[in-house]
């Protein structure tokens, strides 16, 4: 399998646009640095880290849905083995993976008001009740702070990329003033895969949305392959050349169509291929 160096984009450059604008438009999959939100990430993974490896069973529990379905707090247990969709590029689908979904904290006072944009189907679906659980005081802090941090990133991608698509940092203003946005915590157990070989961990697919970002715990990336779209070779993205403190940001099918077909909505997937014998360390990734 051979292995590939994502592109970087560097957000504190004067060319910031033009680096975004080669990095989508060639690739898809790129990884961005100086994105100003580094305390905010280290706080929110030392946190989360905490809660999943070192939470008591009552802990989990008190902030576990009690319902199968997607939405804010820790996901039922049966959740994960029936997440699976279809999307451009593939069908989506993980492996031995826990789930704490964090939603906008503004959706609850939505829901209330009875905005059909949050309230509808599409928003009971989504964001269930819209009432973020946290089982204590400064886990909330640490994980609300987080989001409002990828919020404001976020937005100013979007700017980014308006100035790169059409030469106006305010053309897609329209759709980041009422967005969507999850921050979905998957947490990879310790140890758990299939013996003797190689181990889907999500399968081939491209992303749904606009864009995500992706902030890796303390063990790293690690298994993400993404496909050429000239050859069909799927190639290794090697941890050994991520940037520190960088994070991963990949165009979705959304962006895609709203870039019409500039920005590429590229397919990966995320195999474990630690030999067997060797021992498996818990991955964290805040998507």
């Amino acid at each position: 399998l051979r292995t590939c160096r994502l592109p970087v984009v560097d957000l504190a450059a004067e060319n910031a646009t033009a680096q975004l604008a080669s990095a989508c438009s060639n690739f898809g999959f790129q990884c961005i640095i100086n994105h100003g939100v580094d305390i905010e990430c280290k706080r929110s993974v030392q946190s989360l880290e905490s809660f999943f490896r070192e939470g008591s069973p009552e802990c989990k529990h008190s902030v576990r849905r009690k319902e199968c379905g997607y939405g804010p707090g820790l996901q039922l247990t049966e959740h994960m083995k029936a997440e699976r969709y279809d999307t451009v590029e593939g069908s989506y689908g993980t492996y031995a993976r826990e789930d704490y979904v964090i939603v906008n904290p503004e959706i609850a006072a939505h829901k209330e008001r009875q905005d059909p944009y949050y309230s509808g189907p599409a928003g009971e679906l989504w964001f269930g009740d819209g009432i973020n659980r946290f089982p204590d005081d400064a886990f909330r802090d640490a994980q609300l702070a987080h989001y409002r941090a990828l919020e404001g990133l976020g937005e100013r991608l979007m700017r980014l990329a308006g100035e790169a698509l059409v030469s106006d940092a305010g053309a897609f203003a329209h759709v980041t003033r009422r967005h969507t946005s999850n921050v979905v915590v998957g947490y990879h157990v310790e140890g758990v895969g299939a013996p003797g070989g190689a181990q889907t961990m999500v399968s081939e697919h491209s992303d749904t949305g606009l864009m995500t970002l992706i902030q890796y715990g303390s063990n790293g990336m690690s298994g993400l392959e993404v496909k050429d779209r000239v050859t069909g070779e799927w190639l290794l993205v090697d941890p050994r050349d991520w940037p520190e403190g960088a994070l991963l940001l990949n165009i979705g099918d959304s962006m895609h169509r709203l870039s019409n077909g500039r920005f590429l909505s590229t397919p990966h997937r995320v195999i474990d291929r630690t030999p067997a014998g060797v021992g498996k360390p818990d991955r964290l990734a805040l998507i």
